[in-house]
């Protein structure tokens, strides 16, 4: 999961400010007896300690006990003075992913001090307002400004709390916990009027730029980019990037200019990955990062062709989480049409009834491709006539055993034709070719031919309309069939052109001749 995680721990003593108690406390304290920790003119530190990622170690004390005694008429007395003020820590933004296999260290915390000067309850409410106002800034952005605190109490005495601390794990995948941790000592033990309280917990962040939200989803409406490059970062005087767009120019100066002006994608890609290794370093997930370039790319002073931008890897390796933010990434602008032109009747004609050099039968390709016995003969023949990436119609599956299909190269053709059939046609004429302006009656260039099918069980074959439909001519190429549709009419338009030119009603020529029921 990406996102980021931060501490929170306290420290509580019921919310008293300061309490006088005649006895000194007996018995346990986070496991070690309290009795030999509290000496006349010494002060019992209890507080925590936490073991931030990096090395950094924080120790608060809010709670300070004072160990009084006195002698009257050669008689002993001791009181205890507690002087305690509620304290709670917050660390700044770890993410999960750089931070995956490390861990934040939390411990209840004794430590002695003889006769100190310092008021630790003042300093200690210090530290934890420095840390809160940090605690929205990602930990290595408040490192590398100084910011990060590093406190430990210092000085003599007995620190128990290596032994009883526990890890609690950035990483959601690794040592989770079912019970967040918590150490209480009884009040019963102090003979006061509360229980001292040590607790920490981990808190989830699912993004930046919506520290409540449950997760990073939808964050950009109507891929407006603006709030996201104007959302705050740090907005402190002491800060070189208030906003998040400040933090890109602070990451990586020289690439987000580059960001903003290379016009060649290498070159935007180069920066935009730069950039983004920069934000991720300054402690940013990878879905926050991702979006800080997105909405970048939207800022460009030389703008790029629609599409261009989205479309680097720097972009597209984040293409998921973007989505998931609301982002819609633009495709880019249509391809251009290919280039030629519509081919003529001529030239559709001269396709059609080629036959190639050192054919045996003189079969035209047509002809070989409808009525060949042979797979090989047929698959010879669609490499002439056919566009590589083809196309089948045949919506009732007249002629061939699927009613529709796209084709990678022409040798795939075979794979449309009925098994064991040794002919798609055993009869095929009435050739009409629409170019120029009759072209619009069938939508474009195409020839129109009429197909019977052979003979089932000794019955008649089934006829059917055949349409051609012809891509653009490119130089030096000769016309391609991009198209085969197989219909049991065609508009009316065309019939009547196709009638105009078969007055006879009959298909064929010579003595192989045919009078079809879709002429009559």
């Amino acid at each position: 999961m990406d996102g980021y995680v931060q501490l929170i721990a306290s420290v509580a003593y019921g919310g008293a400010a300061t309490e006088e108690i005649s006895a000194c406390p007996t018995g346990k304290a986070f496991g070690t007896p309290i009795e030999q920790l509290l000496n006349a003119d010494q002060k019992l530190l209890v507080g925590t300690r936490i073991d931030l990622p990096g090395g950094k170690t924080i120790e608060l004390a809010p709670i300070t006990i004072t160990v009084e005694r006195t002698k009257v008429l050669l008689i002993s007395k001791t009181k205890c003075n507690v002087k305690a003020s509620g304290s709670q820590y917050v660390s700044p933004l770890y993410t999960t992913q750089s931070s995956a296999s490390t861990f934040f260290r939390v411990s209840p915390l004794f430590h002695q001090r003889t006769k100190p000067t310092e008021d630790f309850l003042n300093s200690t409410a210090e530290a934890s307002a420095a840390a809160l106002k940090i605690s929205q800034v990602t930990a290595p952005f408040a490192d590398g400004l100084g910011l990060l605190i590093s406190r430990t109490l210092g000085g003599g005495g007995y620190n128990i709390s290596q032994e009883v601390g526990v890890e609690l794990s950035i990483n959601p995948a690794l040592g989770v916990l079912e019970k967040e941790p918590d150490w209480k000592v009884s009040k019963n033990v102090f003979g006061g009027s509360h229980d001292i309280l040590v607790k920490a917990r981990i808190h989830r962040v699912a993004t930046y730029f919506n520290p409540l939200a449950s997760s990073a989803s939808n964050i950009v409406t109507g891929n407006n980019y603006l709030p996201i490059l104007s959302h705050p970062f740090y907005n402190e005087p002491v800060s070189p990037a208030r906003t998040m767009d400040e933090l890109a120019k602070h990451v990586a100066a020289t690439s987000y200019d580059d960001l903003l002006v290379k016009t060649a994608p290498v070159d935007v890609n180069k920066a935009c990955t730069e950039v983004y290794a920069g934000l991720q370093k300054a402690g940013l997930s990878q879905g926050d990062a991702a979006l800080v370039v997105w909405a970048l790319g939207r800022k460009r002073s030389a703008p790029l062709a629609s599409g261009v931008y989205d479309q680097v890897s720097c972009i597209q390796a984040n293409k998921n989480s973007l989505t998931t933010a609301g982002v819609v990434l633009e495709t880019g602008a249509p391809p251009p049409p290919p280039p030629g032109r519509a081919p003529t009747a001529r030239e559709m004609n001269a396709t059609l009834t080629n036959i190639p050099l050192g054919s045996v039968d003189e079969t035209t390709d047509i002809n070989a491709f409808f009525k060949s016995s042979t797979i090989t003969t047929r698959n010879r023949a669609a490499s002439r006539l056919f566009v590589a990436k083809a196309s089948l119609d045949d919506p009732n599956t007249t002629v061939f055993n699927v009613a529709a299909m796209s084709f990678e190269n022409q040798a795939e053709w075979a794979g449309a034709v009925p098994t064991g059939q040794d002919a798609l046609f055993a009869n095929l004429g009435c050739y009409s070719h629409f170019d120029g302006e009759n072209a619009s009656v069938l939508g474009g260039p195409a020839t129109v031919a009429i197909g019977r099918t052979p003979a089932i069980a000794g019955g008649a074959g089934r006829e059917a309309w055949v349409i051609l439909k012809f891509e653009k001519v490119v130089p030096g190429e000769n016309a391609r069939i991009g198209k085969v549709e197989i219909r049991p009419s065609i508009p009316d338009a065309a019939r009547g052109i196709v009638l105009g030119l078969h007055g006879s009603r009959r298909c064929g020529s010579g003595t192989n001749t045919w009078e079809p029921e879709l002429l009559r």
